[in-house]
């Protein structure tokens, strides 16, 4: 049983219309959010053997934060430019060409592409897919190629963002 992790990266800074979309960096919610959807993957215990992130500075920034509070090591965040604004399809491609011997993947990359694949490895629309949402999945799979064959041995076992964590740590420090 392997297990993926799809997150889609934090929110964007727009304050510079100059600013190419592939340059633009996170802002100051999405720097906050990414630190704390980390921490929350780390106070469950998920932990990934590989990263594959998209290129992009906000993707880029995103992985490398969560990877603080994950104690992933940076150098090991495998960057890639197929993955900026990728369909479902290209970020299932990429996933299947990570080795077999990975059990736990992480991937970092942008909407619609993340929001579709989380749906469709879901089997159904499982909601908004807003910045920072991680989902978490149980793959029934030896190979991360047999995904681009059959995405239904699939299930979703977890569907945070960060609006939803903070309403459940309201509710429990209450």
């Amino acid at each position: 049983m392997k297990k993926l992790f799809l997150i889609r990266h934090a929110k964007s800074d727009w304050g510079n219309a100059n600013t190419k979309d592939y340059e633009r960096p996170l802002n100051a919610r999405g720097r906050h959010d990414a630190s704390r959807m980390g921490a929350m993957m780390q106070q469950r215990g998920w932990q990934a053997d590989a990263w594959l992130a998209s290129s992009a500075k906000r993707a880029k920034e995103t992985a490398l934060l969560m990877g603080k509070s994950l104690a992933y090591p940076e150098a090991a965040i495998c960057f890639r430019d197929a993955m900026y604004l990728a369909s479902a399809d290209t970020l299932l491609s990429e996933i299947a060409q990570v080795e077999s011997s990975v059990q736990n993947l992480l991937v970092v990359a942008h909407n619609p592409g993340m929001g579709d694949l989380i749906h469709q490895l879901a089997g159904s629309y499982v909601g908004d897919t807003p910045t920072c949402t991680v989902a978490a999945f149980d793959l029934k799979i030896d190979h991360w190629f047999e995904l681009m064959v059959n995405t239904r041995v699939a299930t979703l076992i977890d569907y945070q963002t960060p609006k939803k964590l903070a309403r459940l740590s309201d509710e429990t420090s209450a």
